[in-house]
């Protein structure tokens, strides 16, 4: 029975919110971390590309901060903050 197990699993970097799946949830979110590969290596090539190893924390920061989550717009990202290869990493 596909619904009878339970699943934990965090959407969250610091596993700080814990969510419950069936078996079957837990094999399309499996599916999903599969189809991020692709993207994820496009974005490290990206990384390199530019020489600059501090793209990643860059990223990491831009992630943690969400400064425009209580601005006007209630939006958590910017759109050039969406664009840095470093948080496009982190945000897959």
């Amino acid at each position: 029975d596909k619904t009878a197990e339970k699943y934990e699993y965090f959407c969250d970097r610091n596993r700080k919110w814990a969510f419950e799946s069936t078996r079957f949830g837990c094999e399309l979110l499996c599916d999903l971390n599969r189809t991020n590969v692709a993207p994820l290596a496009e974005c490290q090539k990206l990384i390199v590309a530019t020489g600059d190893t501090a793209h990643e924390a860059k990223g990491m920061q831009i992630y943690s901060e969400k400064k425009h989550l209580n601005g006007p717009g209630g939006v958590t990202w910017s759109h050039e903050e969406y664009g840095h290869p470093g948080f496009q990493k982190v945000y897959l």
